[in-house]
């Protein structure tokens, strides 16, 4: 009996751990004032369709947090920056894609982002 209480109890130190415990060296990035090129940075809009459509992310790959385990492969290979809507999402966010070998460099979280309103996503063109 004591067996099962120290598994359930690791169980749950693990999930809050993957989804609460920030992950080390992704920084807070203000999208319209980064210091990377163009070309070298991807954005990846991991908020849920409804919101992306209204407040959509500048040719930023929408791929929902529900999603990514599944279409990973359509997120080219170069740096990422995730737009998120919450700390929770992001975490989930980035140990997924870096488990799958993408280098996630920054984040912005949506509902603190002050250019939501000038962006737009590739996946409506």
């Amino acid at each position: 009996m004591y067996i099962v209480g120290i598994v359930v109890i690791i169980a749950l130190l693990l999930s809050f751990f993957y989804r609460y415990i920030p992950v080390l060296g992704v920084q807070n990035m203000d999208i319209p004032q980064r210091n990377e090129s163009e070309d070298d940075v991807v954005y990846i809009d991991t908020r849920d369709y409804q919101t992306s459509s209204r407040e959509s992310a500048n040719q930023a790959y929408c791929v929902p947090l529900p999603y990514l385990k599944r279409h990973y492969t359509d997120i080219p290979n170069k740096k990422l920056v995730l737009i998120s809507s919450d700390q929770v999402e992001r975490n989930l966010c980035v140990r997924i894609l870096r488990r799958k070998g993408y280098e996630v460099v920054g984040y912005a979280i949506a509902n603190q982002m002050s250019c939501a309103q000038e962006l737009r996503c590739v996946c409506d063109e």
